[in-house]
């Protein structure tokens, strides 16, 4: 970081009877090589309403008393990284697991890639490290790059403007209500072997696929014009998360 460079940290925790948790922000701003960036961690538990079992059911969320009432803990991890270059591509990723007493635990995540000038060498091997970190983690009788290309697929239905008819990025991976243990195959739908586990490196294969860009690309020198570019595709990501975005990271 230079002189320029801070970070600030937002708190917060609530009580109540039917929900509770804490989780804290900590964001930095005007460093070097991000010119913005933040980590959210949050942890809550309470009740299901009937109105949420109802909704997890439709997803697929076998366990759920449908009448509501089960406990229910969530832990979430996400993060964004915002370059100061326009370079330097935009990075999010989150982690998230959601348990429900006496019925389930549920894993999802991911990562993708934002761009603002396309290098295809960069992108391609984003991609392929989480083609193979999916490799490792799929069962053995899937095709090869199965769990690989259902994930992209979610990335690439999930970051989309369609008001732009457009993709917020070049995509990465995101998966939703992936369960862990009895259910862990379900028909028509690739699952790693331990959700849990996929999990854990997802978060752990964050840095290794995205500091070799940064690296790469921070000390490109850039004009104006690639500047003024750069913020107006950083209103095209503040588009989506305000409208579209489920994941948390509305906070930059």
């Amino acid at each position: 970081m230079d002189g320029g460079a801070h970070f600030c940290s937002d708190v917060w925790s609530r009580e109540g009877p039917e929900s509770a948790g804490s989780g804290v922000t900590r964001v930095l701003e005007g460093g070097r090589l991000f010119e913005k960036a933040a980590a959210n961690v949050s942890a809550v538990s309470g009740r299901l309403s009937a109105a949420r079992a109802s909704a997890m059911l439709g997803r697929g969320r076998p366990g759920v008393d449908p009448s509501g009432g089960q406990r229910y803990e969530a832990v979430a991890l996400s993060l964004v990284f915002h370059g100061a270059s326009p370079h330097v591509p935009t990075f999010r990723a989150d982690v998230r697991a959601f348990s429900v007493e006496d019925g389930g635990v549920w894993f999802g995540g991911g990562a993708d890639l934002t761009p603002n000038y396309l290098v295809e060498t960069d992108v391609r091997a984003f991609h392929s490290f989480w083609a193979h970190l999916c490799d490792q983690h799929q069962a053995h009788t899937l095709p090869p790059r199965a769990l690989y290309y259902a994930y992209k697929r979610h990335c690439d239905a999930y970051f989309h403007i369609p008001a732009r008819r457009e993709h917020r990025g070049v995509g990465g991976l995101f998966f939703d209500d992936v369960p862990q243990g009895r259910h862990a195959s379900q028909p028509g739908e690739p699952a790693p072997l331990d959700a849990e586990a996929f999990c854990r490196a997802v978060c752990q294969g964050w840095l290794p696929s995205y500091e070799p860009i940064c690296a790469a690309r921070r000390l490109e020198p850039f004009t104006d014009a690639q500047r003024t570019w750069q913020l107006q595709r950083r209103g095209r990501y503040l588009e989506f998360n305000l409208l579209y975005d489920r994941c948390g990271d509305g906070v930059l």
